[in-house]
């Protein structure tokens, strides 16, 4: 048998049978059940319950020995008072210990909230960072392959400016300048370009971490 099958009404009603003398009241008997000793029966738990009740009386002593009727009665409705509102702190602190919990419970709520709603805003922006990064890989493409066509733009200027007659000297001076400089811009243009390749990919792993994280299909980047 174990404690849980303990009758709290049976207990309760025999101590009060058991202690007619000591007239405990309702509020005393509830907090007496509270504070007693781990029982597997009902005579143990009496017992406990008894033994319990005394003891919350020994700190709230009378303050005579010997009293009358009235005074006995006066000083069971004085414990009564009192068991009552040590049932109502503790009551009071299972509510507080409650809402304590339950603002922690919100706050994490409001947390989990916050960052979904950071988590979905990242994932719904990453299409368009992603076209803008490669509109700047195809640009800085298109700035290399200027490189490479100088030589030939040159070539054909100044040839068409020998055939025709009359050279146009700003535009070769122009085309000769690029020409000059083409492999000191090369390696910076594809420096750049490479960052950008790296960021593309780095959005193209983060749309798949995301949408695994949110249970929702990867953009078509």
């Amino acid at each position: 048998m174990t404690q849980n099958t303990v009758g709290k009404e049976e207990v309760l009603a025999q101590v009060r049978r058991n202690s007619a003398g000591s007239a405990f009241g309702a509020a005393e008997l509830e907090l007496a059940w509270k504070n007693r000793k781990p029982s597997n029966d009902n005579n143990s738990a009496v017992n406990f319950v008894t033994q319990a009740a005394n003891a919350f009386r020994d700190k709230h002593p009378p303050a005579i020995a010997v009293m009358s009727v009235d005074q006995s009665n006066e000083y069971s409705a004085k414990i009564e008072t009192e068991a009552s509102r040590e049932l109502s702190s503790e009551f009071d602190r299972s509510i507080s210990s409650l809402e304590a919990q339950k603002a922690s419970l919100d706050k994490n709520i409001q947390a989990e909230r916050s960052r979904a709603k950071a988590l979905y805003g990242e994932f719904d922006a990453i299409p368009e960072k992603v076209q803008a990064l490669r509109a700047d890989f195809s640009a800085y493409g298109n700035a290399l392959a200027e490189l490479d066509g100088l030589d030939a733009a040159f070539s054909s200027v100044f040839e068409a400016s020998v055939v025709k007659g009359g050279i146009d000297q700003n535009y070769l001076a122009q085309l000769g300048a690029a020409i000059s400089t083409r492999e000191i811009r090369r390696p910076i243009l594809e420096k750049h370009r490479k960052l950008v390749a790296d960021k593309i990919k780095k959005f193209e792993s983060r749309n798949a971490e995301l949408a695994k994280t949110l249970g929702i299909p990867q953009h078509s980047l």
